[in-house]
């Protein structure tokens, strides 16, 4: 359907359920979806040589009052993202669960023919426990709730986090519990 200033389309399917908003004048104002919920498969990227421009992503305005990912639930997730030349600005990610919260942004960028991803944020659990053994990690973690304020940076996409090329610092504090 039509308002005065933009397009509406439902979308309706097993994965995902909602109305996504395309406004007159896209890309120059952002699209935006309200759904009540988006269930994404795990997702393997080819190798691909040919990168990406992350600026290339239209601006938009995300909500989904139930995010899955590879069946690992995020609860109500925000998504604020706006392009700008060969990045693209994560203005919000926030994510509020029962057992996981957090709220992160950054920038993705491309330069020197390479990503760079660049995020700053928390999360928090009052359980880690129970988050862990709901997600399938393996831990010795036993009680506890937890909460790490973080300001990260990693030589590839958002997507393609590399634990040994990761740069940063990481405030972690944890409840009573042991390991």
């Amino acid at each position: 359907s039509h308002t005065s200033k933009q397009w509406f389309i439902a979308v309706l399917s097993n994965s995902v359920e909602g109305m996504l908003g395309i406004p007159d004048d896209f890309p120059n104002q952002a699209m935006t979806g309200k759904f009540k919920k988006i269930l994404l498969p795990s997702i393997k990227f080819a190798a691909n040589k040919q990168l990406f421009n992350p600026g290339s992503v239209p601006p938009m305005l995300m909500t989904t009052k139930a995010l899955s990912y590879n069946h690992h639930a995020f609860g109500a997730v925000t998504l604020n993202v706006q392009p700008k030349e060969k990045q693209l600005i994560i203005k919000q990610l926030k994510a509020q669960s029962p057992l996981l919260s957090g709220d992160v942004h950054g920038i993705w960028q491309i330069s020197k023919q390479h990503y760079q991803t660049n995020l700053d944020g928390w999360v928090s659990s009052d359980n880690i426990q129970k988050l862990f053994q709901t997600w399938k990690i393996h831990s010795s973690l036993v009680g506890t709730k937890g909460r790490a304020k973080f300001s990260l940076a990693w030589p590839d996409a958002p997507y393609k986090l590399d634990l040994k090329a990761l740069q940063g610092d990481v405030n972690l504090q944890l409840g009573s519990g042991w390991i």
